[in-house]
């Protein structure tokens, strides 16, 4: 991917069918900074993988969901980024929600999530929603890091505890 580190424009632009394979592809980055207590790194897969399906699954009325993806000047996708309409859990008004974010290693760091973020955010603006909300994976650092830089605060955390039906507790994966 030598193309990440040219001085080349990134371009942002809706995802097309031939961008899905992209997408699926990075199922593994994704699934890869779960780090999930309870939860084995084959269920986290089988979790991620049917997870972009869905998310690919809600394209064509780009009024409800948008999938983005960044390219480089020579058209190499460096990541993609999806928005959907969501329900707020406290007020139950509607917001956008970021169900994906997702930057190739080679250019993490080059500011294509920030351009996917900015685009994404300007997508719910232009819809006349008023909050932007995420979800992230807690053991994400980095990620949540990048979140909260831009302007994302915590609001709730979620807890899991595996409670066994013998009463002995099982240990963490």
């Amino acid at each position: 991917m030598s193309s990440i580190f040219a001085a080349s424009p990134i371009a942002v632009r809706q995802a097309t069918e031939e961008d899905y394979g992209f997408i699926r592809s990075q199922s593994g980055r994704l699934s890869g900074v779960a780090d999930m207590v309870w939860h084995d790194d084959a269920s986290i897969s089988r979790f991620q993988d049917a997870y972009i399906e869905a998310v690919i699954t809600k394209q064509g009325d780009t009024s409800q969901a948008c999938l983005l993806v960044a390219e480089d000047g020579n058209k190499e996708l460096l990541g993609f980024a999806g928005v959907e309409r969501a329900v707020d859990n406290v007020t139950n008004e509607e917001c956008g929600y970021l169900n994906l974010l997702c930057v190739v290693e080679e250019a993490e760091g080059k500011g294509i999530g920030h351009e996917l973020l900015n685009t994404a955010e300007s997508w719910v603006r232009d819809a006349g929603l008023r909050l932007f909300v995420l979800d992230v994976f807690a053991a994400n650092s980095r990620g949540r890091a990048f979140y909260e830089a831009r302007g994302f605060a915590e609001e709730s955390l979620r807890l899991v505890k595996a409670v066994a039906a013998d009463g002995v507790e099982e240990e963490t994966v």
